[in-house]
C-alpha cells in the first residue's frame, strides 16, 4: 500500500471553499467530490470560520489559529456573515 501524501492547503483556498459554500449554496458533500476534498476537513474549515467570526471580540483572541482569523478578515470583507457551526 502506497502512501498518500498529505496535502496542505493556505488560508485563500479554504476561504474559497467556505465561500462556496456558504455564497453559492452548495453542499458540502457537492464541495468535496467537484475539488477531491475531504469533507471532515471542509466541515472543520467551515467550523473554524464559524468560531472565529465568533471569538473575535471575545476576551480570548489571541487563542484562535491565525489562518482562521484571516478566512474570517475575509468572509468579513466579502459581505459574508457567520452561521453557526453547528447548523
Amino acid at each position: 500500500m502506497s502512501k498518500r501524501e498529505r496535502r496542505s492547503f493556505n488560508a485563500e483556498f479554504k476561504l474559497q471553499v467556505v465561500q462556496m459554500i456558504r455564497e453559492q449554496g452548495l453542499s458540502v458533500g457537492d464541495v468535496c467530490r467537484d475539488m477531491q476534498l475531504g469533507e471532515t476537513a471542509v466541515r472543520r474549515w467551515l467550523a473554524q470560520v464559524s468560531l472565529a467570526c465568533h471569538a473575535q471580540s471575545g476576551p480570548h483572541p489571541g487563542r484562535l489559529h491565525q489562518p482562521s482569523l484571516e478566512i474570517c478578515a475575509g468572509l468579513s470583507e466579502a459581505g459574508v456573515k457567520p452561521k453557526s457551526a453547528w447548523r
